[in-house]
Protein backbone atom coordinates (compact mmCIF):
# COMPACT_ATOMS: atom_id res chain seq x y z
CA UNK A 1 0.00 0.00 0.00
CA UNK A 2 1.24 3.23 -1.14
CA UNK A 3 -0.61 5.81 1.25
CA UNK A 4 0.49 7.08 4.44
CA UNK A 5 -0.32 5.45 8.22
CA UNK A 6 -4.43 6.40 8.28
CA UNK A 7 -4.93 5.05 5.04
CA UNK A 8 -3.06 1.92 4.85
CA UNK A 9 -4.84 0.75 8.42
CA UNK A 10 -7.91 1.81 6.93
CA UNK A 11 -7.29 -0.12 3.63
CA UNK A 12 -6.02 -3.12 5.64
CA UNK A 13 -9.28 -2.98 7.61
CA UNK A 14 -11.04 -2.56 4.98
CA UNK A 15 -9.50 -6.15 3.50
CA UNK A 16 -9.71 -7.85 6.12
CA UNK A 17 -13.81 -7.28 6.68
CA UNK A 18 -13.80 -8.63 3.10
CA UNK A 19 -12.06 -11.71 2.96
CA UNK A 20 -13.51 -13.08 6.19
CA UNK A 21 -17.08 -12.52 4.27
CA UNK A 22 -16.22 -14.36 1.26
CA UNK A 23 -14.74 -11.56 -1.08
CA UNK A 24 -11.04 -11.95 -2.55
CA UNK A 25 -9.37 -9.11 -2.19
CA UNK A 26 -6.35 -7.63 -4.99
CA UNK A 27 -4.63 -4.42 -3.26
CA UNK A 28 -3.22 -1.86 -5.44
CA UNK A 29 -4.67 -3.85 -8.73
CA UNK A 30 -3.35 -1.90 -11.85
CA UNK A 31 -5.96 -1.20 -14.87
CA UNK A 32 -5.59 0.25 -18.29
CA UNK A 33 -7.06 3.79 -18.12
CA UNK A 34 -6.75 5.81 -21.45
CA UNK A 35 -3.04 6.74 -22.18
CA UNK A 36 -1.75 5.35 -19.11
CA UNK A 37 -2.67 3.06 -16.39
CA UNK A 38 -4.79 3.42 -12.49
CA UNK A 39 -4.18 1.87 -9.24
CA UNK A 40 -7.03 1.32 -7.50
CA UNK A 41 -6.38 0.31 -3.51
CA UNK A 42 -8.11 -2.48 -2.96
CA UNK A 43 -10.47 -4.83 -6.32
CA UNK A 44 -13.10 -6.83 -4.12
CA UNK A 45 -14.39 -10.28 -6.34
CA UNK A 46 -17.16 -12.40 -5.53
CA UNK A 47 -19.16 -14.50 -7.78
CA UNK A 48 -19.50 -12.37 -10.79
CA UNK A 49 -19.15 -9.41 -8.93
CA UNK A 50 -16.19 -7.00 -8.97
CA UNK A 51 -15.98 -3.87 -6.50
CA UNK A 52 -13.73 -1.08 -6.60
CA UNK A 53 -12.64 -0.12 -2.48
CA UNK A 54 -10.70 3.06 -2.45
CA UNK A 55 -9.64 4.86 0.75
CA UNK A 56 -10.04 8.68 0.91
CA UNK A 57 -8.04 10.58 3.43
CA UNK A 58 -9.31 13.88 1.32
CA UNK A 59 -10.87 14.85 -1.21
CA UNK A 60 -8.25 16.01 -2.99
CA UNK A 61 -7.50 13.15 -5.31
CA UNK A 62 -10.46 11.57 -5.02
CA UNK A 63 -12.66 12.89 -7.91
CA UNK A 64 -9.66 12.05 -10.20
CA UNK A 65 -9.36 8.72 -8.74
CA UNK A 66 -13.24 8.36 -9.71
CA UNK A 67 -12.95 9.86 -12.78
CA UNK A 68 -9.73 7.52 -14.00
CA UNK A 69 -11.65 4.33 -12.88
CA UNK A 70 -14.15 5.50 -14.97
CA UNK A 71 -13.44 2.72 -17.79
CA UNK A 72 -13.28 -0.23 -15.42
CA UNK A 73 -15.76 -2.44 -15.37
CA UNK A 74 -17.66 -3.29 -11.82
CA UNK A 75 -20.75 -3.37 -9.97
CA UNK A 76 -19.77 -0.24 -7.84
CA UNK A 77 -17.30 2.10 -6.50
CA UNK A 78 -16.85 2.06 -2.82
CA UNK A 79 -15.40 5.59 -1.77
CA UNK A 80 -14.25 4.69 2.14
CA UNK A 81 -13.67 8.09 4.07
CA UNK A 82 -11.60 7.60 7.13
CA UNK A 83 -13.10 10.19 9.37
CA UNK A 84 -16.71 11.49 9.40
CA UNK A 85 -16.05 14.63 8.08
CA UNK A 86 -14.08 13.52 5.47
CA UNK A 87 -16.75 11.56 4.30
CA UNK A 88 -19.02 14.89 4.21
CA UNK A 89 -16.81 16.29 2.14
CA UNK A 90 -16.35 13.92 -0.35
CA UNK A 91 -20.18 13.67 -0.85
CA UNK A 92 -20.03 17.40 -0.97
CA UNK A 93 -17.99 17.28 -3.73
CA UNK A 94 -19.98 14.07 -5.59
CA UNK A 95 -22.77 16.25 -5.74
CA UNK A 96 -21.49 19.48 -7.36
CA UNK A 97 -19.03 17.39 -9.40
CA UNK A 98 -19.54 14.00 -10.21
CA UNK A 99 -17.91 12.80 -13.04
CA UNK A 100 -19.89 10.31 -15.52
CA UNK A 101 -19.13 6.69 -14.74
CA UNK A 102 -21.32 4.05 -15.81
CA UNK A 103 -21.24 2.13 -12.37
CA UNK A 104 -22.95 3.65 -8.91
CA UNK A 105 -20.69 5.65 -6.39
CA UNK A 106 -21.11 5.36 -2.72
CA UNK A 107 -19.26 6.98 -0.11
CA UNK A 108 -19.00 4.80 3.03
CA UNK A 109 -17.41 4.05 6.69
CA UNK A 110 -16.22 0.93 7.66
CA UNK A 111 -18.98 -0.03 9.80
CA UNK A 112 -20.96 0.40 6.83
CA UNK A 113 -18.75 -1.11 3.65
CA UNK A 114 -19.62 -4.86 4.03
CA UNK A 115 -23.54 -4.10 3.58
CA UNK A 116 -23.13 -1.55 1.09
CA UNK A 117 -20.69 -4.08 -0.89
CA UNK A 118 -23.60 -6.20 -0.22
CA UNK A 119 -26.18 -4.24 -1.36
CA UNK A 120 -24.56 -3.28 -4.60
CA UNK A 121 -24.11 -6.42 -5.78
CA UNK A 122 -27.63 -7.84 -4.50
CA UNK A 123 -30.48 -8.45 -7.59
CA UNK A 124 -32.31 -5.85 -5.47
CA UNK A 125 -30.01 -3.49 -5.13
CA UNK A 126 -30.79 -3.29 -1.47
CA UNK A 127 -29.24 -1.68 1.71
CA UNK A 128 -31.03 -3.03 5.00
CA UNK A 129 -34.36 -3.85 3.14
CA UNK A 130 -34.10 -0.58 1.64
CA UNK A 131 -32.58 0.65 -1.82
CA UNK A 132 -29.12 2.03 -1.71
CA UNK A 133 -28.97 5.46 -2.02
CA UNK A 134 -25.90 6.47 -4.26
CA UNK A 135 -24.35 9.77 -3.86
CA UNK A 136 -26.13 12.06 -7.23
CA UNK A 137 -29.20 9.77 -6.72
CA UNK A 138 -30.68 10.60 -3.49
Amino acid sequence: MRGRLAHNVCARRAQEQLETTGWAVAVEKRFAAGVGFTDVDLWATRGVHALIVQVETSVRHALENLTRAADIPCAGYLMLGTTGGCRAVLRRALRRNRPTVAFPVAVVSLSTLLETATGLCSAKGTVGGRACAFVGEE
